[in-house]
């Protein structure tokens, strides 16, 4: 069973763990990513400590965040709700394989988030990536989903539910296919479930660049083709495209798309505007003033430090190796061990980078210089031209020693 004065906890913190920023035409999303939180984590961490710091934070450093092209100054503030994962599958963004535990914690995520929409902090969830995201085949980032329905309504849906019962006022559709179909078309999931089945009135965006990645699936010939069949299968908004702007006044003209459909569109976005108070004021989720004070704030920080010490499940500790003991000499080894902002995982936004301390530098300072080396160890691929792709620091990429020397040192200070 689930503590539920747990996962209430999480409803202050997450997003001091890991954060990004989407640029959409019309609104901006600012989302607080949960990793991790299905392992061993309190219903009430979620809902109390992850969710409304997750929800502060964003609110409080939007105001760096105004979407150039439309002058719309922060329009809205989002918060991930991740689907079931399976393993090796996007484990940045879930909670984790089991569905009941994923709809406990999804649950809890929208009402840390959404709380009380009269309070000027609280901020939208964004019920993502909808649907069947963590099912990729290979465990390969937007590959196909090969399922039945059946296996997709027992074993991946329920979170998703779940998050839409707790009264989520977003939802994004997701990169991948399902029946040969990008979600992003996908007139069944989108409309048929979402909508008709599960009762979700909110506002349904793309994800990134969605539209034109549809291309590529072969699914549409451009992009004004692709903005007509993802507004006719349930689509609000259109995130970066601008297929929607550019093309559905034509469709419209030309029959393809009807103008209560359009109209049904526009009526999501002002509603929303509408429920977080921005027509009031625009500029409600840009306080300079209160950012410095509450943006990685100590208090902040010790409850996202809190939350992940929970989430930490320890499989094996051969010879008790565990905790490190004073006096025992340590060996660090590794391309990401000494590389402090690497801390901040692979979501983030507008960190403090001299505030990470690298795994290595920790241990130094728990046990002293002369207890604990390091070593480079390896490459993260062999292939440099993937690791340029990666973003990784300038130092993770070099490539001024032979593999073989690497490994030497890697040795040499394993043994010391």
């Amino acid at each position: 069973s689930i503590d539920t004065a747990s996962l209430r906890l999480l409803e202050k913190d997450l997003i001091c763990m890991k954060k990004h920023t989407l640029m959409c035409s019309a609104l901006l999303l600012v989302c607080a990513v949960f990793t991790g939180c299905g392992d061993n984590m309190n219903s009430s961490d979620v809902e109390n400590d992850g969710g409304k710091v997750s929800a502060d934070e964003p609110y409080e450093s939007n105001f760096e965040h105004n979407d150039e092209k439309t002058n719309d100054a922060g329009d809205y503030v989002s918060g991930v709700i991740e689907g079931v994962e399976d393993a090796g599958e996007d484990i940045a963004e879930g909670a984790g394989e089991d569905p009941y535990l994923g709809a406990a914690v999804a649950a809890a995520q929208v009402r840390g988030f959404q709380r009380d929409l009269s309070d000027s902090t609280c901020i939208a969830a964004c019920v993502k990536h909808f649907a069947l995201y963590g099912g990729a085949q290979a465990g390969r980032d937007y590959y196909t989903v090969d399922m039945s329905r059946q296996q997709m309504f027992n074993d991946y849906m329920l979170p998703y539910q779940a998050a839409v019962d707790a009264g989520a006022l977003t939802a994004m559709s997701s990169f991948n296919e399902f029946e040969s179909v990008p979600l992003t078309f996908h007139k069944y999931l989108l409309t048929d479930v979402l909508r008709g089945r599960y009762g979700f009135e909110g506002m349904l965006v793309t994800d990134y660049t969605a539209i034109k990645e549809c291309i590529a699936h072969g699914a549409a010939v451009d992009l004004k083709e692709g903005a007509i069949k993802a507004i006719n299968a349930g689509v609000d908004m259109d995130m970066v495209d601008e297929s929607f702007n550019k093309h559905l006044a034509e469709a419209v003209k030309e029959g393809k798309v009807s103008v209560k459909t359009i109209d049904q569109a526009c009526r999501r976005v002002l509603e929303l505007k509408e429920k977080l108070g921005l027509f009031d004021d625009p500029y409600r989720f840009c306080r300079e003033e209160q950012a410095a004070e509450l943006l990685q704030s100590d208090k902040y920080v010790s409850d996202a430090r809190s939350i992940a010490d929970e989430c930490i499940v320890l499989l094996k500790n051969e010879g008790s190796v565990l905790p490190l003991k004073e006096g025992a000499r340590i060996a660090v080894i590794g391309p990401l061990g000494d590389l402090s902002k690497e801390m901040l995982g692979c979501w983030h936004v507008m960190p403090k980078y001299h505030d990470q301390v690298s795994v290595y530098q920790g241990l130094v300072d728990r046990f002293g210089a002369d207890k604990v080396k390091y070593a480079f160890g390896s490459h993260v691929f062999d292939d440099q031209k993937v690791e340029n792709k990666l973003a990784l620091d300038k130092n993770v990429l070099r490539r001024d020693r032979s593999d073989e020397a690497l490994l030497a040192e890697a040795l040499s200070v394993a043994r010391s």
